[in-house]
C-alpha cells in the first residue's frame, strides 16, 4: 500500500495541475483559426494548439484555481460563448 501511495504522489507531480479554457474541440482547420483569431485577440492569455485523437483542441495554459480560470472565462466568453473550463 504505501509503494502505491509513493507512486501517486510521484505521478502527481508530473501531471497537469489547475485549470485550463477549453476553447475550441473540433477539426483541424477550424482550431487554427480560433488558436489564430485568440492569439491576436487576447495576446496577454497563453494558449495552445493540441491534437489529442480523434480532434484538435484549443485550449489555455492551466490557472492555479478554478476561480482565477472562471475569472478569465467571463472575459472570453464574451467572443467565444462555448468555452468552458476544464
Amino acid at each position: 500500500m504505501e509503494s502505491f501511495i509513493q507512486k501517486k504522489r510521484e505521478h502527481n507531480k508530473t501531471s497537469k495541475t489547475g485549470f485550463s479554457i477549453l476553447l475550441y474541440n473540433g477539426n483541424e482547420n477550424e482550431a487554427l483559426e480560433v488558436y489564430k483569431s485568440f492569439a491576436k485577440q487576447f495576446d496577454y492569455i497563453k494558449v495552445k494548439l493540441t491534437y489529442i485523437s480523434p480532434d484538435w483542441k484549443v485550449i489555455t495554459n492551466p490557472y492555479s484555481t478554478k476561480i482565477e480560470a472562471e475569472h478569465i472565462l467571463m472575459v472570453i466568453k464574451e467572443h467565444y460563448p462555448n468555452a468552458k473550463v476544464l
